[in-house]
């Protein structure tokens, strides 16, 4: 992004990133305030440099209701943020969505989130990954989306008690169709009475003079001129710097071995939180080193009053990792500690990653019993159908259909299955043909949608496409699980 020497640098460094000043965690976890000394965390002595302040955008720009309205709100912002003289990053939601390390280390990590609610079937994975940075101490999110009379009402009942706590910045087209208007202050998300007075004033003239309306894109420019973050170079920034190197790093144990080396980094106070926690696990992940992340949890679940152990994102992956090794007693676990995240949201907000896990763990039961524990295959069925009922995705959605077709139904007989299909041709054609797809997860999707059809031909194109895009070794596995199960049952019936 271009320099602008005569545009406005915000001056003011933020709090730092690991002590929250009044966030509210959506995570079910105890407080997880930073160990760090304010004073240490964030020096505010004259002469420190600083640097630009990372936003990161997410807003649909596929869906086609609505969608030039959109894309004059993505513009709006971006005019802004050149004007200020900050980087904006553009994140697609379905690559935060499928959890590709890239894209969550760009979200997690951004000094400030500009959320787009706008597409209600997003709304559970957006509040998700809302919390996780929550939990990290990343309290700079702002809640955007497009009001009409439509979708307000809609919107509020399902985004209240989540993120009511978090400022709204809300975008209207006039009648007009001139540019986008909006309120002159931060609204809370169940001030709904305000919110209906402002848009009924848009259709009296002249509206930006009345009252709290102003445009959108000065109201965006009061939400990102108020804040700015010091620069300078700290251990923390450093660990994540790393961390991103050995993720570039193509030889596996060569990987490993670096990150072993880093782990003794997390005893610094000022390194060790949520997300640097969270992060690593992922760059352990990655490689497959389920030993690695395991142990480094139950090391720090030793440490007396280590409540970072307890976030939500933490635990997932813990549980994801104790599924995958699969010694003795390690899937009870996986699912005990999956279960009790379930239970900890009892008021909705789970995520469906985190439901699909439940699924996974009892599908792989089934597995492992050389497919003779219909239980296990029934539990299945159920906690993958809970996910694609919260929010309709690929993920869910492909794993419901085969344990489905496991358990001898067919497509011809089965309007759910019937019904699944529908939406996952639907959400694979908004993504564009095989040949323009570059996520692995739309890919190995219409690989097994293909192989489902026995549509061989379309599968080949696929797998073909899934090679070339050199996804980690442990995407493959996952996908050709799949594939072994649908041939299974296909030879037993």
């Amino acid at each position: 992004m271009a320099e602008y020497s005569s545009m406005d640098v915000c001056p003011l460094p933020l709090p730092p990133r690991c002590a929250p000043s009044g966030a509210l965690s959506r995570l079910p976890t105890t407080n997880v305030n930073s160990p760090v000394p304010p004073e240490k965390a964030a020096p505010s002595c004259p002469g420190h440099s600083f640097r630009k302040l990372q936003i990161v955008l997410i807003i649909d720009q596929k869906a086609a209701k609505n969608l030039r309205v959109r894309e004059m709100a993505c513009n709006d912002v971006q005019k802004v943020a050149d004007s200020l003289n900050v980087n904006l990053i553009r994140l697609d939601f379905d690559r935060l969505d499928f959890g590709e390390t890239n894209a969550l280390d760009v979200f997690y990590n951004a000094d400030i989130a500009l959320v787009d609610v706008s597409i209600t079937q997003q709304q559970p994975s957006l509040c998700y990954h809302i919390g996780v940075r929550e939990s990290m101490g990343q309290s700079y999110n702002i809640i955007l989306t497009h009001f009409t009379d439509e979708t307000s009402e809609l919107l509020v009942k399902a985004l209240r008690k989540t993120l009511a706590h978090l400022p709204m910045i809300v975008y209207i087209l006039p009648n007009d169709n001139s540019s986008l208007v909006s309120v002159d202050k931060s609204s809370k998300i169940d001030n709904i009475a305000q919110l209906k007075a402002d848009i009924e004033q848009i259709s009296e003239k002249p509206y930006l003079k009345s009252g709290r309306l102003i445009s959108f894109r000065s109201r965006m420019r009061q939400a990102l001129k108020s804040v700015q973050i010091e620069a300078s170079a700290h251990s923390r920034e450093k660990f994540l710097s790393d961390l991103r190197k050995a993720r570039e790093t193509e030889d596996v144990a060569e990987a490993n071995r670096f990150l072993d080396k880093m782990r003794h980094r997390l005893d610094n106070p000022d390194v060790l939180s949520v997300d640097t926690l969270y992060q690593f696990m992922l760059s352990y992940r990655d490689n497959q080193n389920y030993d690695a992340m395991i142990s480094l949890i139950d090391d720090l679940s030793r440490i007396e009053n280590c409540s970072i152990v307890n976030a939500q994102a933490v635990r997932f992956l813990y549980a994801f990792a104790l599924n995958r090794r699969n010694k003795e007693g390690d899937r009870d676990r996986a699912l005990e500690t999956v279960l009790q995240i379930i239970s900890d949201n009892t008021d909705g907000t789970v995520s469906p990653d985190v439901v699909c896990l439940a699924g996974r763990i009892y599908k792989d039961k089934f597995i492992n019993s050389n497919y003779e524990d219909r239980e296990s295959l029934d539990k299945a069925i159920e906690w993958y159908r809970k996910a694609f009922d919260v929010s309709p995705l690929e993920y869910s959605g492909i794993n419901l259909t085969t344990l489905l077709r496991a358990r001898g139904e067919t497509f011809e007989n089965n309007s759910e299955m019937q019904q699944i299909a529908v939406v996952l041709n639907s959400l694979l054609g908004r993504k564009g043909a095989l040949a323009n797809l570059s996520e692995y997860w739309d890919v190995a999707t219409y690989f097994e949608v293909s192989v489902l059809a026995e549509d061989y031909p379309k599968a080949c194109q696929a797998a073909l496409k899934m090679a070339i895009l050199k996804p980690p070794i442990w995407f493959l596995k996952s996908t050709m699980e799949n594939i072994k199960l649908i041939n299974r049952c296909a030879a037993t019936m």
